[in-house]
């Protein structure tokens, strides 16, 4: 679940877009501070609009999907196996 509105934070990659989520993995929940890919962004765009404060409080389920020769996180039902 998202927590807080995106904010671009440096990284070792230029300035990237970040927000706090909430992960649930194994029955256990964490908060973390997530960069956001373009697929996320586009995906966070198309469903909740351009404000990252509407993005607020949505759950979205993600996958893994080797993108440019890295493993990117990815909205899982943008993904689908073909």
């Amino acid at each position: 679940m998202i927590l807080t509105e995106a904010r671009d934070v440096s990284t070792n990659w230029g300035m990237k877009p970040q927000c706090k989520v909430s992960v649930s993995s194994s029955g256990e929940t964490h908060e973390k501070d997530m960069s956001l890919n373009q697929p996320m962004i586009n995906y966070l765009v198309s469903k909740h609009g351009k404000s990252s404060n509407g993005w607020i409080g949505k759950t979205i389920e993600v996958t893994t999907k080797f993108i440019k020769g890295n493993d990117a996180i990815v909205p899982k039902d943008e993904y689908k196996a073909k």
